[in-house]
């Protein structure tokens, strides 16, 4: 479940308003309050960053994915990155 359209309506903005603020589409957004769907953590972002509220804050229930970098730091401690530069 999103919040999207309670927040939005708490920060007293249109829908066409969070459509030219974000860059998403008024159809998008009016879809995703109506259906409910998750989109995409680009999409989430860019809606929360135009609200200037947390992502957790419209899609309270959303997991939370894995940053690449964090993946590819996990992997490799900074000796061993060291090491491979070395090389």
């Amino acid at each position: 479940m999103n919040r999207l359209r309670v927040v939005r309506r708490e920060m007293q903005m249109a829908i066409i308003g969070l459509a030219a603020k974000s860059g998403i589409s008024a159809t998008t957004i009016c879809g995703i309050e109506k259906w409910d769907y998750l989109p995409r953590l680009s999409t989430r972002s860019r809606i929360a960053v135009a609200l200037n509220v947390a992502i957790s804050e419209i899609w309270p229930d959303a997991p939370v994915p894995v940053e690449p970098m964090t993946v590819v730091s996990r992997l490799f401690a900074p000796t061993s990155v060291q090491a491979v530069l070395a090389v």
